[in-house]
């Protein structure tokens, strides 16, 4: 969980319901498994903004939006930076549930490559 210096000031020490009263960046569902890994038992409000680049939720934080629930190693130039500040050392294990989906073209449908990873 990170955020831009101005506003990480502000909130690092900040018990989890008062965290989830700070604009959100990101993924509703991972906010909620997040909060609910935090203790906190009560309804999540919705992300003000959720990306499908993490480049641009971290943009996002960069620019005081919000604060972003991002994987450490899509924000780590910015943290070694100071342009985003760690406000909370939780994390979620958000590969365990997530799918993934491949795409490729027909043509490819018995590549080795392809079908030993699918």
């Amino acid at each position: 969980v990170v955020a831009a210096p101005p506003l990480a000031r502000r909130l690092l020490g900040l018990a989890p319901a008062q965290l989830a009263q700070q604009p959100l960046l990101g993924d509703a569902d991972l906010w909620r498994r997040w909060f609910a890994q935090a203790g906190y038992g009560e309804p999540v409000p919705p992300p003000v903004a959720s990306f499908n680049d993490a480049a641009l939720l971290g943009q996002a934080a960069e620019h005081g939006m919000g604060v972003a629930l991002t994987r450490e190693l899509f924000a780590a130039d910015a943290l070694l930076d100071g342009r985003l500040v760690r406000i909370s050392q939780q994390a979620i294990d958000e590969d365990a549930t997530r799918d993934y989906q491949v795409v490729y073209p027909e043509a490819l449908r018995d590549d080795a490559a392809i079908r030993t990873f699918c």
